[in-house]
This record gives C-alpha cells, sequence and structure tokens, in this order.
C-alpha cells in the first residue's frame, strides 16, 4: 500500500534548512518527494503543524 505523507517538513541531511514538502512511500522506501497528489490507492498521513 502506498503512504503519503501530506505537507510535512523534510531534512535532507545535507544541511540545508528544511523544507515543507509531501513524501511517498512504497514498499516501506521513499519513491517521491514534493507535491503529490492524492489517489484513491494511498493512505494519506496529515503531517502539517509538525
Amino acid at each position: 500500500m502506498k503512504k503519503l505523507i501530506k505537507g510535512g517538513r523534510v531534512v535532507d541531511g545535507t544541511k540545508k534548512p528544511a523544507y515543507a514538502a509531501d513524501v511517498l512511500v512504497e514498499n516501506d522506501k521513499i519513491v517521491k518527494i514534493g507535491d503529490i497528489d492524492t489517489t484513491e490507492d494511498m493512505e494519506v498521513i496529515d503531517a502539517t503543524g509538525w
């Protein structure tokens, strides 16, 4: 199942400031970071406010 984490803050380890983005996880692996539209086959996790 796909899991979409919406509106979280991403820290990528490059010492750049954290930024707001969505993260798509599929089969326990991150497959996309950015502005991602939801689909019916995704479990959506709201990370706004973190």
